[in-house]
Formats: structure tokens, sequence, C-alpha cells
């Protein structure tokens, strides 16, 4: 027999307890739901965030646009802003360092962006799939990741 109860508590986290026969102990699985970068996105935040993020380097995207560019089904469902950073580091193996580091960062956030990478060059997309728009967390990452790429980015060419 299998029996499933689902409690939700305030913070919305669901507990979910499979049970397979009575005389079985089961441990319980938590599925957390990332109720915290549900929110839009203020004009005055972004009025605030986005000229220092546009000087490095990022762009506003329209979601709905990229959405035929990755395999993804929650981008393919998706619209609304997104913003974008192409990253040429100088290496190979700092191309992994910073991967490594943002998706620790993103992981910890439980906020994970599209990340497409070559051998030196990493296009990060940040979104927020839930409300279809970006949210303050995505232009906090950003910053974030900019933080990463200081020592790890190829210094480009003075004219």
């Amino acid at each position: 027999m299998l029996r499933m109860n689902f409690i939700r508590s305030p913070r919305i986290t669901l507990t979910v307890k499979v049970t397979f026969n009575s005389r079985i102990p089961t441990t319980p699985y938590l599925v957390r739901f990332a109720s915290s970068n549900s929110v839009n996105i203020t004009t005055a935040h972004f009025d605030a965030c986005w000229p220092q993020l546009r000087q490095q380097g990022w762009q506003l995207v329209s979601m709905a646009e990229k959405s035929h560019n990755y395999a993804s089904q929650s981008i393919a469902d998706s619209s609304g802003r997104g913003i974008e950073k192409i990253y040429t580091l100088k290496d190979y193996a700092r191309t992994w360092a910073f991967l490594t580091q943002i998706s620790m960062k993103s992981h910890a956030a439980r906020h994970h962006p599209y990340i497409e990478t070559q051998y030196n060059k990493v296009k990060v997309t940040l979104h927020t799939d839930d409300i279809k728009d970006l949210s303050p967390l995505d232009l906090d990452m950003a910053q974030s990741f900019d933080k990463y790429a200081v020592g790890l980015v190829k210094k480009s060419a003075s004219k």
C-alpha cells in the first residue's frame, strides 16, 4: 500500500512522507519551494542597480526571444525580462574556477542561471521563471558574479 501525507508549514516547505508498509519506518522527504525569489523587482531597485550592471557589460534581454535557444522546458515557456553577460576568461582552468564559484552561489541561493560555456567563454542569463521577470535576487547575483570574475577575466587590449 502506498500512502502519501502532505504537510504544509508557513515557510512553504512541503513534507512528503511515503509509507509502503506500516511496519517499515520511512524518512520524510522535504521539497522546498524558492518563494523568496518570487518577488517582482521594483522600478526604484532596478533603476538604482541597472546603470552599474550595464557599465559592467550586462545586457537586458527578452526571454521570449531567447526561448528557442535553450533545450530547457522552463525557459522555452518563459517571457519577460532577463539580464545576460558574456565573460571571456584567461584560460580553461579559470573558466571552470569561475563556473564552480557561480554554481555554488546559485545552489546556495536556490536560484539557478542559464549558463552556456565554451573553452574560455561563459554566457550567463539571469531570470526568475516563477514570476517570468527579473527579481531582486537576479541583480544581486549579477553583482556577485562580477566580483567572482575579478582576476579571472581576460584583459581587453587597450587602444
